[in-house]
């Protein structure tokens, strides 16, 4: 161990138990656990801004306006305009988005089956842009091309992509 190393475990060792207010709060803010995400959850999952209903938009885009629609309409028009972009531009159309959890093997899986493209789960989950990291369960000629198709978002965790502002989504 180096001397400047061993003389600040020294001085820590010195200071143990007599930190005053302002030392315990630099502590704090320098030597916090847990990233970001998590310490906006309790935010998010308290919000008045939380969807707890799928919600279908009535009014032009940006307006803000939705009216309540069932989990089967929902999930019927999510099912319908799936289909229609594949068989109007083909699966490579449809963009999964995966985390590295166990929760994401059945989304991998419906991604597999259709044959198309997922994001690798592990650079998702470190922040990284998802448009950079594409895998395709299919060969894809030209990724490029693929990423300017339109791409419909299968939302597969919503809450695992949060950014550090509580009110703002990365989509």
């Amino acid at each position: 161990m180096g001397a400047a190393v061993r003389a600040a475990h020294e001085e820590r060792a010195r200071g143990a138990g007599r930190a005053g207010p302002a030392d315990r709060a630099r502590r704090a803010r320098h030597e916090s656990a847990g990233l970001p995400e998590g310490r906006v959850w309790s935010h998010c999952h308290h919000s008045q801004d939380r969807v707890l209903h799928p919600l279908r938009r009535v009014g032009g885009r940006g307006e803000g306006r939705f009216e309540r629609v069932s989990w089967d309409d929902a999930l019927a028009a999510i099912a319908d305009a799936m289909l229609d972009a594949i068989e109007e531009q083909g699966p490579e159309s449809i963009l999964t988005l995966l985390t590295p959890e166990p929760g994401a093997a059945p989304a991998r899986l419906f991604a597999n089956a259709l044959g198309t493209p997922t994001t690798d789960g592990n650079a998702e989950f470190q922040d990284f842009s998802p448009g950079w990291h594409v895998r395709s369960s299919t060969r894809i000629r030209s990724r490029p091309s693929t990423m300017n198709q339109l791409i419909l978002y299968r939302w597969t965790d919503a809450l695992g992509h949060l950014t550090r502002d509580p009110g703002e989504i990365r989509w």
